[in-house]
């Protein structure tokens, strides 16, 4: 007897989490949002933005690989083309996402690969592109010395290379002795900062970690 209602237990407990399971399963797929089957405007704007950010990651490699990211792209341009159906093509990422794709074929024709019916269907998107989308080259020293801290946080960037020209020690220090004012527990800054710069010291601080 006891065996039994031991069995009947163990059984109501499996039960009971296989339909806990189910009912997580169905309300993740009933808000879940992945290529292609957006059903808002917002899942659509962090859909597209997601895989416009994925090509630019790709546009700023050094060794650029023409035409990457084919199925990514096919899944983008998909989704443009159903927002575009029932929503404002006036929105910024969407003017960002048409000007990555603009980026994405000036930079494949500018490494020897075209692929036409890809043009096509970006070129029939609807909609203006801005200047946002994309990759550059960037000097952060000097692009930002003559602006105010305000314009360089709203103009900041992520770097994805570095060039091989060392970096000024005396500039470093500065920029250590700015954190030192960043809000901390009490405004205590109870932190410690070290500098390597001899590279066989580096090799045996990054070694340990």
């Amino acid at each position: 007897m006891l065996r039994r209602i031991k069995t009947i237990v163990k059984n109501l407990f499996v039960n009971n989490e296989k339909r806990q399971f189910y009912l997580y399963e169905k309300r993740y797929f009933r808000h879940s949002f992945v290529n292609g089957k957006c059903k808002t405007e917002k899942q659509f704007e962090a859909s597209i933005t997601r895989f416009y950010h994925t090509i630019e990651k790709g546009l700023a490699y050094l060794n650029y690989r023409p035409g990457f990211g084919h199925d990514i792209i096919d899944i983008l341009i998909s989704e443009m083309e159903e927002y575009a159906k029932c929503y404002n093509t006036e929105t910024f990422f969407y003017k960002t996402a048409l000007s990555t794709l603009s980026f994405y074929m000036k930079k494949n024709k500018e490494n020897g690969f075209v692929d036409k019916e890809l043009e096509q269907r970006i070129c029939s998107l609807p909609g203006v592109q801005n200047e946002a989308g994309g990759c550059f080259f960037f000097n952060p020293i000097k692009e930002t010395e003559n602006i105010s801290f305000e314009d360089m946080i709203k103009n900041r960037h992520s770097m994805r290379h570095f060039s091989s020209e060392p970096v000024n020690l005396e500039l470093v220090k500065d920029a250590i002795n700015l954190a030192q004012f960043t809000p901390s527990a009490c405004n205590r800054q109870g932190w410690h900062t070290y500098i390597v710069n001899d590279r066989e010291v580096l090799k045996q601080v990054l070694g340990k970690h």
